[in-house]
């Protein structure tokens, strides 16, 4: 499975009028197949219906055009009612359990989500969109190195600012910390119109230091710096940048906009460490497939212990009496340079290459395998071939130039022998060929049985039921009327049911659809179903009460319409509201007017349908408070 970070806005408040709200959507990394994705809403409402605290809840991963599910709760208790938006398009409410599906877009999208007349939106991005961006797209937030969130005044900040380089792992924050604590320094004060690069302290192997940038003795903030050819950082609103001195002789600081300068390290000598072999500059040269073995020969001091340090790493370490010391490794083509440290001393630097002649074409086994009928392979081509070739059964699958890594992924319609032959192309002739066999099964099949209902049914709510058997774990999803009404997981044959919201008298299709672990389709049913019953145009409950932080006389409306409407409330034959419904389920408190305290009043709420000619009135009697 594809590994995700998602990291979101963290905290947006917008203070009081009416309602205060904060939202916090945040995607965490998927581990083994799960998600738990999740917006926070915190509102002091001066409405008493609303809740304290809002979540709502990704339950499955948000793939690209794909049906996902989010829940929304209070206090762990379903909320009912809440508006769902994508791209500014209602997609439904969520129901009794406070869930809600739809299908994902193919791009980053808006979701918004309202509730009692106040919304919040957030934008997210798909899961598989998500990946692909990280490896591929650094204009999108990289969650794996940056992302940004607002603060209080709405400027964008950056979770994470690390430095690039190994040598630049201290904490950078100090040098935040350290901008309105260090107004100025002992060098600053000794030399005001100072340019160029310096340190600012003695540069002892292994301490904590600082890099000053300055011109004409005015800090040069905002430059990029490079130490021993590894970017540190930009340096600060001092111009200053904060580093750990490496354990060498010598260190090379650079600049952006500037010229490079070497510093002295204390402490650190090159004495009686001496190399042998490999020579400065030397060259090996090998064949397609070989790796070289290297000879490292060098002199320290008896009785110390050494560290042998290839491309800047260390390599090879070890605690030996003899002054002479001989190490074989084996090492595949590339430059190196390579240094020896031992009893506080260091070595001269001498580099080297092994450069290899000719074409091979090296499966990557950790990266190639079958997995039922599904064959992914992973391989290497080295040498002077720029193109491939790859066949399955002598049937061309794919042609393609040379990268680093390359790979094949085939799904198989049936079960057997699958013979592979990879041709490797340089100058126009093959330079190179590879051959090898697998074995498929054949992808699995799942068989669906719809059991109820069929035919006609007299009821607005008909329970559905249908049965499963994919001999393999398999997700499903069920549509209504081509709209996504439930979907699920699950493994071997089961039966699932499921009631949906009242549908309207007429014929209904279905379709369920099987998927396996592979996203592949393995199943499919369509039907129809026929409900004879009447589609009422509303439910609800319908109460008085006085808001006293409103100082207002409510009629509370807590229903789910099935039709687009508008409804009338009369007080005692007065009419005080008139309004139009398109939503679906809502909670609405409507401000009657004036009332006396003590008095006996009827409200009259009269609905009126939008769409066919459908009414209803409900009353409610109370005594004012």
């Amino acid at each position: 499975m594809l590994g995700y970070k998602f990291k979101w806005i963290n905290i947006l408040k917008i203070l009081s009028i009416p309602a205060i709200l904060a939202l916090a959507l945040v995607i965490s990394p998927v581990l083994e197949g799960s998600i738990e994705d999740q917006v926070e809403m915190g509102a002091e409402e001066e409405n008493d219906s609303l809740t304290d605290e809002i979540t709502v809840r990704f339950l499955n991963e948000p793939r690209a055009e794909r049906l996902t599910r989010i829940k929304v709760t209070s206090d762990s208790e379903p909320i009912e009612g809440s508006q769902i938006r994508i791209n500014n398009r209602v997609v439904g409410t969520t129901d009794e359990e406070g869930v809600r599906i739809f299908e994902v877009p193919s791009q980053s999208f808006q979701i918004e989500v309202a509730y009692q007349n106040t919304s919040t939106t957030r934008t997210v991005t798909p899961v598989g969109l998500r990946a692909s961006n990280d490896t591929n797209d650094s204009s999108l937030d990289d969650v794996s190195s940056e992302n940004t969130s607002e603060d209080d005044q709405g400027n964008q900040t950056s979770d994470d600012q690390e430095n690039q380089s190994g040598d630049a792992q201290e904490d950078q924050s100090d040098d935040n910390q350290d901008e309105s604590e260090n107004t100025g320094t002992d060098t600053e004060d000794e030399d005001q119109s100072f340019s160029g690069i310096r340190v600012l302290n003695e540069l002892d192997a292994g301490s904590t230091n600082r890099i000053e940038v300055l011109e004409n003795g005015n800090p040069l903030s905002g430059r990029q710096v490079t130490l021993n050819g590894k970017i540190l950082g930009d340096t600060n609103s001092l111009g200053q940048i904060q580093f750990t001195v490496p354990e060498k002789r010598t260190i090379t600081v650079e600049v952006e906009g500037l010229d490079t300068r070497e510093f002295q390290v204390n402490g650190v000598s090159s004495g009686s460490v001496r190399l042998n072999s490999p020579t400065d500059g030397e060259s090996y040269t090998i064949g397609p497939g070989e790796s070289q073995d290297v000879e490292f020969s060098f002199n320290k001091p008896e009785n110390t212990s050494y560290r042998l340090y290839l491309n800047e790493e260390i390599y090879s370490q070890g605690d030996q009496a003899s002054a002479s010391i001989q190490i074989s490794e084996s090492l595949e083509p590339g430059s190196y340079t390579w240094f020896v440290r031992s009893d506080g001393q260091e070595s001269a630097t001498r580099s080297f290459e092994i450069i290899r002649e000719g074409t091979s074409i090296n499966l990557i086994s950790q990266a190639t395998q079958v997995d039922g009928y599904i064959l992914q392979m992973a391989f290497e081509i080295q040498g002077e071939a720029s193109s491939y070739d790859l066949y399955v059964n002598n049937n061309l699958e794919k042609e393609a130039p040379v990268d680093s890594t390359n790979i094949f992924t085939r799904e198989f319609e049936n079960a057997g022998t699958k013979n592979v032959r990879i041709e490797a192309f340089g100058s126009g002739e093959v330079q190179e060929t590879l051959e090898r066999s697998f074995e498929t099964s054949a992808p699995p099949e799942a068989t669906i049985d719809w059991l109820n209902p069929t035919g006609q049914v007299d009821t607005t709510t008909p329970q559905i039921d249908y049965e499963i058997d994919a001999g393999t774990n398999y997700e499903y999803e069920l549509y209504l009327d081509s709209e996504f009404v439930d979907l699920g997981e699950d493994s071997g044959a089961n039966t699932h049911s499921f009631t949906p919201d009242p549908l309207p008298q007429g014929t209904h299709s279905y379709e369920v659809k099987v998927f396996d672990d592979n996203q592949r389709n393995i199943g499919n049913t369509t039907g129809t179903f026929e409900t004879t019953a009447e589609r009422r145009l509303l439910q609800g409950d319908f109460s008085y009460r006085y808001s006293s932080t409103a100082g207002e006389h409510q009629i509370v409306m807590d229903m789910k319409a099935y039709e687009n409407l508008q409804y009338t409330i009369t007080v005692n034959g007065t009419e005080r509201v008139s309004r139009e419904f398109t939503g679906s389920t809502t909670t609405r408190a409507e401000d009657i007017g004036s009332l006396e305290t003590g008095q006996s009043y009827t409200a009259e709420i009269n609905f009126e349908s939008l769409e066919t000619s459908k009414t209803r009135q409900e009353t409610v009697e109370f005594t004012a408070e």
